[in-house]
């Protein structure tokens, strides 16, 4: 009976260290056999451990708490003492996203809540009973303001205005050569509200949308728009679903109120915007169109200094007429463009 008795607690108190290690994780002891089958429990009295030598496995990830924007990425890095080998295999623990094998974290498109946590793991390769835990706050991606819509600073409306802010994306990111231009690979058509509509939107649902699973994809090698051309970024496909979920409904904006405030331009805060909607899906990435790149204020400033920029845009003669497959941009739009230029291409 006491024998029994002695079993029984062995086998509790192994229980509940196995349960220990399993979920507060972080470290674990290992006991490295030196040659020795099935070695005896000390019983000389000594505290001896007959030859077999301890050690304590340790994993802490950097940084433990992290914040991190849907689409966006964050690098985590791990440290393993008490082992000779600091190799470690990276997991999603709990949550959504993905993490490469060096530890980049790729934060999802989409998220049901404004903000959601996640827990990766960096798991100890030369014992993996030891793992670190860090913990990534993802946070719905903002739709940035639009500053040249409505100098009074009221929204003009509630809806998202399709002809003003979907359209240019689609035309500039999609509609191109070879893809979705006329004809269109797969029968899919980005030039105009007629085409988008004809196939792969469900007003109402974008989730039942397959342009909109395109575009939120998590397998990067299938996502549209394919490599090597620039994602959509988070806001701008936050846009997409809001219109779809919104009814898909062929919005027009009227113009600004009030005139078009052109006072103190920089490029961060009223040209960036301006191309990431109507430029950047063409003039982006190692091999931009006509080889002029539009996703850096360095670049967009040498064309903004040589007046290419604002001859593109306003149609001047003897300039190609952009956006590419889309509508000339607004007056506003140009006028922004030529003031910030005038008052020295400010970033």
């Amino acid at each position: 009976m006491i024998t029994g008795h002695y079993v029984l607690h062995a086998i509790a108190v192994w229980l509940i260290l196995l349960a220990v290690a399993m979920f507060s994780g972080c470290d674990y002891t290992l006991t490295k056999d030196l040659g020795i089958t099935n070695p005896p429990t000390d019983t000389t009295g000594t505290g001896g451990n007959n030859g077999n030598d301890t050690t304590t496995v340790k994993v802490a990830v950097a940084p433990a708490d992290t914040i991190v924007l849907t689409g966006s990425s964050t690098s985590l890095r791990a440290t393993v003492t008490g082992a000779s080998d600091g190799a470690v295999s990276w997991a999603i623990a709990s949550g959504i996203g993905s993490i490469t094998t060096n530890g980049i974290y790729i934060a999802p498109l989409l998220i049901p809540a404004d903000s959601i946590t996640v827990v990766v793991r960096a798991i100890s390769v030369a014992d993996r009973r030891a793992f670190g835990a860090g913990f990534i706050t993802v946070v719905r991606a903002a739709i940035p303001p639009d500053t040249t819509s409505d100098t009074t600073g009221n929204p003009t409306s509630n809806e998202v205005c399709f002809q003003r802010d979907v359209l240019p994306m689609f035309q500039s990111s999609c509609a191109l050569s070879g893809c979705h231009a006329a004809p269109g690979q797969d029968g899919y058509v980005f030039t105009s509200y007629q085409t988008i509509m004809r196939k792969g939107v469900v007003a109402g649902d974008p989730f039942g949308s397959e342009i909109f699973e395109k575009i939120t994809e998590d397998r990067l090698d299938k996502r549209m728009p394919p490599t090597p051309r620039n994602p959509l970024t988070p806001q701008q496909i936050e846009l997409i679903r809001r219109w779809i979920a919104e009814g898909a409904k062929n919005t027009d904006c009227p113009p600004p109120t009030g005139g078009c405030d052109t006072l103190n331009m920089t490029y961060t805060r009223n040209i960036k915007p301006i191309l990431q909607t109507y430029c950047l899906g063409c003039h982006s990435g190692p091999n931009p169109s006509a080889g002029q790149r539009l996703d850096n204020f360095s670049d967009v400033r040498a064309a903004g200094v040589s007046g290419r920029l604002y001859g593109v845009v306003s149609h001047s003669a003897g300039y190609p007429k952009m956006p590419y497959n889309g509508n000339k941009l607004d007056d506003c739009r140009i006028a922004t463009i030529k003031a910030w230029v005038s008052q020295g291409a400010k970033e």
